[in-house]
């Protein structure tokens, strides 16, 4: 299964090239991962030290201003990016570029001869894209598409729009609503939703808060959520190898939809969209007489103070996604692909 989507940006000047990881969920832009960063006349150190911790692993290195390239048109002058000397969990890729809010950068640089955090926020790529007038609005819109064919990592099936959203990628209007007030979601591009499975409610009757992340692959829900997800489905559990839900065949056809409630609107997998297609089992390190779906625990429940799920790039590929700094809310819309058949 393909773990990430990725772009590949230029830092300095002449560029160096980075194949990083496309992620709303975390706001540092960094690299170095597998290739060393490579300072030129544009690089500017701060004499600070990064230290960022994800839930794929840990950043250590230390902070420069240099130019980033992201496309024709797009360059961003003096914008912080880590240099990792240190960078676990992150391979094959060579680093991140943070499209999160400027909130998640809070205590991400440190003294080098302290040791101490700094307190305070350091410029997006986005915030300082607006500022330098490259883009208009503070807006981004995101378009994945499923991924068909067992060699998933060749495929190409994405767009980025920065400053506004491409129109001819979505169906319909783009359904709003604000990011929430409820830590820690509010730290992300996080937003209040009701969850249900068939007609099933996945929480209570209010609201569950949760992240939109094209950083995480799949879907998570808390682990009360899952359970109730779970016991729904006859002979389904969790694969540790996968990290994928394991589902007999002969439960494949009782399977309902999984639907995302945003500002009243439904957002839905259907039975289809839930599911890996089947010859991609072996390259996920699954197996042949199993169906996997992307909806996966959290890792706590919804009484632990901490957000409630995690809508991540299987969820993304059926729709298109606005995350609006400018009027600080996220936006989802149909797709050509929202229920399309993959194989």
């Amino acid at each position: 299964m393909f773990a990430a989507y990725a772009m590949s940006i230029g830092v300095g000047d002449p560029a160096t090239n980075y194949t990083v990881i496309i992620d709303t969920g975390s706001s540092n832009t960094w690299v170095g991962a597998t290739k060393p960063y490579v300072t030129t006349e544009t690089s500017i150190s701060t004499g600070e030290g990064i230290n960022i911790t994800y839930g794929s692993g840990v950043v250590l290195g230390k902070e420069w201003l240099d130019t980033v390239t992201l496309a024709s048109g797009l360059i961003i002058h003096n914008q912080s990016i880590g240099a990792a000397s240190n960078a676990t969990g992150f391979a094959p890729f060579e680093g991140i570029i943070g499209l999160g809010p400027t909130s998640d950068t809070n205590r991400t640089v440190f003294n080098e001869t302290t040791g101490s955090f700094i307190n305070g926020t350091i410029p997006t790529v986005m915030d300082n894209a607006l500022a330098q007038g490259v883009i208009d609005t503070e807006v981004l819109g995101v378009s994945f598409s499923p991924i068909t064919g067992n060699n998933s990592n060749s495929s190409i099936n994405g767009q980025l729009s920065f400053g506004g959203i491409d129109q001819s990628r979505l169906v319909g209007d783009v359904t709003y609503t604000p990011r929430t007030s409820k830590w820690p979601a509010s730290r992300y591009w996080g937003i209040d939703a009701n969850l249900t499975y068939g007609q099933t409610a996945l929480g209570n009757d209010s609201s569950n808060s949760g992240i939109v992340d094209t950083g995480t692959s799949v879907v998570v829900i808390a682990d009360d959520l899952y359970d109730i997800y779970l016991d729904a489905i006859p002979g389904a559990y969790y694969d540790n190898v996968t990290q994928l839900t394991a589902i007999p065949l002969d439960s494949v056809s009782s399977l309902q939809n999984f639907t995302v409630y945003i500002s009243g609107e439904p957002f839905v997998l259907d039975a289809v969209t839930q599911l890996l297609p089947a010859d991609q089992n072996v390259e996920a390190g699954g197996v042949v007489g199993l169906r996997y779906s992307y909806i996966t625990p959290l890792g706590w429940n919804t009484t632990s103070g901490l957000f409630d799920w995690v809508l991540g790039m299987k969820f993304l590929e059926r729709y298109y996604a606005v995350f609006d700094t400018q009027n600080n809310q996220v936006g989802l819309a149909y797709t050509n692909h929202t229920f399309a058949a993959v194989s």
